[in-house]
C-alpha cells in the first residue's frame, strides 16, 4: 500500500509538472501573440510592405519603357524589330542606350535637388522641370557627344561584327561603358557646380570653409593681446570645379562593377542554364543565392570596417548585385521547361528566404542586447565602502564619481548612436533586398515578354525550334503562371518576414526620409539591367 501511494504520489506530481510545462509554454505563446497584436505588427508590416510595393511598381514601369524602346530596334527603319538585320540591331541599341542613360542619369539627380533652396527661387522649392533645365544646361554638350560617339562606336563594333565575326566578343556592350562615364561624370560635375554656386546650403558650406580658413596675424611685443585679423575675402578662393578629364580618371574605378556585371550576364548568357539537367539548375539557383549572401555580407562588413555613415552607401552596395543576380535566376526559372522543377527552386528561394533574414534579424538583436548589458553592468554604482578619513578623502571621492558619472553617460551616449546606427544598416540592407527581389522579377518578366521569340535573342528561346504556335502559346502561359507565382510568394514571403523582424526588434522606421533617394536608385538601376540584359542577349 505505501509504495502503491508513493508511485500514485509521483504519477500526479510527475502530470503536475508536464501540466505546469504546457501551461507555461501556452502563456508564453499567448503573451507573444497578445505583444503581436498590441505592438501594431501585422498593420506595421503591412505598412512596410505596402510602401514598398508601391515604390517597386514605379522601377518596374522604368524597366518596361526600356524595353519597349529596345524591342522596337531602329525606329527610323520601316521594317519591325523582327525583320530588322542584326547590323542594325547593334547600332540601335547603342544608341538607344545612350538615350536610356542620359535620360537616367539626369533624373537620377533631380530628387536631390528639390531638396535644395535655390538662391533664384528664395520663396519656394524648385520643381522637377527647373531641376532637370538646370542639369540639362551644363551637361547638355557632353551628353551630346557622347551619344554621337556611341554612335560611332555602334557603326564601327557592328562593322567589325559582319565582317570578321567578333560578334561573340560583344565589343558593343563595354566600349558602351566608356561612354556612358562621360555621361555619369559631366552630369555629377554639373550637379555639384549647382549646388555650391545656385544653392543656399551650398553657399553656406563655402562660408563655412572660408571660417575655416581664417589665419591669425603674428603679433610682437605690444600687439600681443590685439584681435585676430581674418584673410582678406577677395583672396578666399571660391569653389572651383575641378577638370572634366580628372574627374573622368578619378571616378573610372566606377566602371569595374557595370564590366563585372556584363561579363556575369555574358557568360550565363552562353551556357543556356535553363536548357540544363535538374541537377545543373539547381547548383546554379544555390550558387546563385550565396553569391547574393556573401556579396551583402560583404558589402555590410566594408560599410562598418570603413565607419561610413552613409545609410545611402549601403543601400547601393546591396541593391546593385541583388538585382543583377536575382534577374538572372527569375529569367531561368521562367525559361524552364520543367514546371514542376520551376515550382520547386521557387518555394525553395521563399524558405531560404525567411530563414535568411529572420537569422540576421536574430544577430543583430543579440549583438545589440549583449552590448547593452556591458553597458549596464559599467553604469551599475560602485560599492562604497565606509572608513574614516579625512576631508580631503572625501573631496577626492566626490571628484572621482563626478569623473565616472561623465563616462558613464558618454558610454550611454556611445552605445544609443551604435545602437541607431546598426539598426539604420540592417534596415538599409533589408529594404534594398526586399526592392531588389521585385524588380528582378519586374526585369525577367520582360525580358522574356519582349524577347522570348524574338529572331535575333535566340539565349532567350527553347533549343526546340519546330514548336507549333500552340506549344508556343502554351510555353508563355506556362510563363505567366510561374510569374505569378513568384509575385504571390514574393509578397507573402516578404510580410511574414517582416512581420519576425518587427518581432525581433528591428526598426523599420530607421529610413523613412529615403523614399526619393530609393525611387531613384532603383529605377536607374532597373534600367541598366535592362540594358546589360538586352544587349547581352543579342545574338
Amino acid at each position: 500500500m505505501p509504495e502503491s501511494r508513493s508511485m500514485a504520489s509521483s504519477s500526479r506530481l510527475g502530470s503536475a509538472s508536464i501540466a505546469a510545462r504546457t501551461s507555461s509554454k501556452l502563456s508564453l505563446w499567448h503573451s507573444a501573440i497578445q505583444d503581436l497584436l498590441q505592438r501594431g505588427t501585422w498593420a506595421q508590416a503591412m505598412r512596410v510592405q505596402r510602401m514598398l510595393i508601391r515604390n517597386a511598381i514605379g522601377s518596374i514601369a522604368c524597366a518596361w519603357a526600356a524595353n519597349t524602346c529596345y524591342s522596337t530596334g531602329n525606329i527610323f527603319s520601316s521594317k519591325s524589330s523582327r525583320d530588322q538585320s542584326r547590323y542594325e540591331l547593334i547600332v540601335a541599341n547603342v544608341v538607344w542606350c545612350g538615350v536610356l542613360y542620359a535620360i537616367t542619369i539626369v533624373l537620377a539627380h533631380v530628387p536631390a535637388m528639390l531638396t535644395q533652396r535655390f538662391i533664384s527661387l528664395p520663396r519656394r522649392r524648385p520643381t522637377i522641370l527647373y531641376c532637370v533645365k538646370e542639369l540639362a544646361w551644363g551637361s547638355g554638350p557632353w551628353l551630346t557627344a557622347a551619344v554621337l560617339l556611341m554612335f560611332g562606336l555602334g557603326e564601327l563594333i557592328a562593322w567589325l561584327s559582319q565582317s570578321y565575326g567578333i560578334s561573340k566578343f560583344k565589343l558593343e556592350f563595354y566600349g558602351i561603358i566608356i561612354c556612358n562615364h562621360i555621361m555619369n561624370t559631366s552630369v555629377i560635375l554639373t550637379a555639384r557646380k549647382i549646388y555650391f554656386q545656385k544653392t543656399r546650403e551650398g553657399k553656406d558650406r563655402l562660408d563655412r570653409r572660408r571660417q575655416k580658413r581664417k589665419t591669425p596675424v603674428i603679433a610682437i611685443g605690444f600687439l600681443m593681446n590685439s584681435r585676430v585679423s581674418p584673410m582678406p575675402s577677395d583672396i578666399v578662393p571660391m569653389y572651383i570645379s575641378p577638370s572634366f578629364w580628372r574627374g573622368y580618371v578619378n571616378s573610372a574605378i566606377s566602371c569595374l562593377p557595370v564590366f563585372l556585371a556584363g561579363g556575369y550576364v555574358q557568360l550565363l548568357s552562353q551556357m543556356r542554364i535553363a536548357e540544363q539537367s535538374s541537377i545543373v539548375v539547381a547548383c546554379f539557383m544555390t550558387l546563385s543565392t550565396l553569391a547574393k549572401l556573401v556579396l551583402q555580407e560583404s558589402a555590410k562588413h566594408l560599410v562598418i570596417k570603413k565607419r561610413i555613415r552613409s545609410i545611402r552607401v549601403m543601400c547601393i552596395l546591396v541593391a546593385v548585385p541583388t538585382v543583377l543576380i536575382d534577374t538572372q535566376a527569375r529569367i531561368v526559372l521562367l525559361g524552364m521547361q520543367d514546371t514542376d522543377l520551376a515550382a520547386a527552386g521557387i518555394f525553395g528561394m521563399a524558405i531560404l528566404e525567411i530563414f535568411v533574414r529572420v537569422g540576421k534579424a536574430f544577430v543583430v538583436t543579440y549583438s545589440i542586447r549583449r552590448r547593452q548589458g556591458y553597458v549596464r553592468e559599467y553604469t551599475k554604482p560602485p560599492v562604497q565602502v565606509q572608513s574614516p578619513g579625512r576631508a580631503s578623502r572625501a573631496s577626492i571621492q566626490q571628484s572621482v564619481t563626478d569623473r565616472r558619472c561623465s563616462s558613464v553617460v558618454t558610454k550611454q551616449i556611445g552605445f544609443e548612436l551604435w545602437r541607431h546606427q546598426r539598426q539604420a544598416y540592417h534596415t538599409a540592407e533589408l529594404n534594398a533586398d526586399m526592392y531588389a527581389e521585385y524588380i528582378a522579377i519586374g526585369c525577367s518578366a520582360s525580358i522574356l515578354f519582349f524577347y522570348s521569340n524574338h529572331p535575333h535573342y535566340s539565349l532567350l528561346r527553347p533549343l526546340d525550334a519546330s514548336m507549333s504556335e500552340s506549344e508556343v502559346a502554351a510555353r508563355k502561359m506556362s510563363q505567366l503562371y510561374k510569374l505569378l507565382l513568384q509575385v504571390v510568394v514574393e509578397i507573402v514571403v516578404d510580410y511574414t518576414s517582416i512581420v519576425l523582424e518587427i518581432t525581433a526588434g528591428i526598426e523599420f522606421d530607421q529610413i523613412k526620409g529615403l523614399g526619393s533617394f530609393l525611387a531613384a536608385l532603383f529605377g536607374t538601376t532597373a534600367v541598366i539591367n535592362i540594358i546589360i540584359s538586352a544587349m547581352m542577349f543579342l545574338d
